[in-house]
């Protein structure tokens, strides 16, 4: 996905590379099972850029977090020249990693998200 290179107008070479052809991350197969929220911690789920994956997206279990980052650095893919990485704070919203029924799940735990959901009236 990311092996390539571009010649930019200014002469420039830009490559991208990795230590593996396919720069994504898959959470399938890391554990999510849980008895409390503390077992749960959120991750990114996805294609993986140069600077790594995104806002988390779903959540696993802290004990396969240190597998999961394993992996996430094997499947990052290394850019030459590296871009700014930085992520400005804030940007993923209010979430929370959640253990709901044994398993890990993401939750958005805004306030202003969970008050702009459609509220049920009870009927009379």
């Amino acid at each position: 996905m990311c092996l390539w290179t571009a010649i930019l107008s200014a002469g420039l070479t830009v490559a991208c590379g990795g230590g593996s052809a396919d720069h994504s991350i898959d959470t399938s197969h890391y554990s999510k099972a849980c008895v409390g929220d503390a077992d749960c911690v959120g991750v990114y789920q996805g294609t993986l850029g140069c600077c790594g994956g995104g806002c988390p997206n779903t959540a696993i279990a802290v004990s396969a977090y240190d597998e999961y980052q394993t992996a996430l650095t094997a499947q990052t893919p290394t850019c030459n020249p590296a871009p700014p990485c930085a992520i400005p704070v804030h940007t993923c919203g209010e979430q929370s990693a959640l253990c709901v029924g044994g398993m890990c799940t993401l939750a958005v735990t805004s306030a202003a998200a969970l008050s702009a959901s459609p509220s049920v009236a009870p009927t009379p």
